[in-house]
């Protein structure tokens, strides 16, 4: 499995060094720098795994607007796969982009929300989750073949790994 993601170890600034933000900050959507590969269920594990490598960034720095940084980038993502064009074709007739930048969207809002949720009780611990894991799993949601994926769940045979 080819490495597409990767945190930027070498870089001084946190937020920079985060692996869904661009080394380039004038680039259209800066700060959600991640293809739009693996259809909509890789882009949604994929999604999660960056709402985790979020999180661990949200302990380590007090930066209060990281956020909407990462909204922001979305609409503008959003906007470059199609946008509201896409919404007005069939489900059958989206982009592979389009269909991944959905589940990518999905999958980091959707681990924020349980964290969300956390917070007000326990939580899962982000101390056992290296940036390797977070690089790994990433990247085997942007290696998802999506033909694949939903012959196994019509097969009955696919399981997500970790709800």
């Amino acid at each position: 499995m080819k490495t597409i993601i990767k945190y930027k170890r070498t870089v001084k600034n946190p937020w920079q060094r985060l692996p869904f933000v661009s080394s380039n900050p004038r680039a259209k959507a800066p700060n959600w720098n991640v293809p739009a590969k693996g259809g909509y269920f890789g882009g949604f594990k994929t999604g999660q795994f960056m709402a985790v490598a979020l999180l661990k960034y949200q302990r380590q720095d007090d930066d209060a607007g990281f956020l909407e940084k990462v909204v922001e980038s979305f609409m503008r993502r959003y906007e470059m796969e199609g946008g509201s064009a896409m919404l007005d074709k069939p489900p059958s007739e989206w982009s592979e982009g389009f269909k991944a930048l959905r589940g990518q969207y999905y999958g980091f809002f959707s681990y924020l929300g349980k964290w969300l949720h956390y917070a007000s009780t326990d939580g899962d611990n982000l101390d056992n989750t290296s940036e390797k894991d977070i690089e790994t799993g990433a990247n085997a949601g942007l290696a998802y073949n999506e033909k694949a994926v939903m012959a196994a769940i019509c097969s009955g045979k696919f399981q997500e790994e970790d709800e």
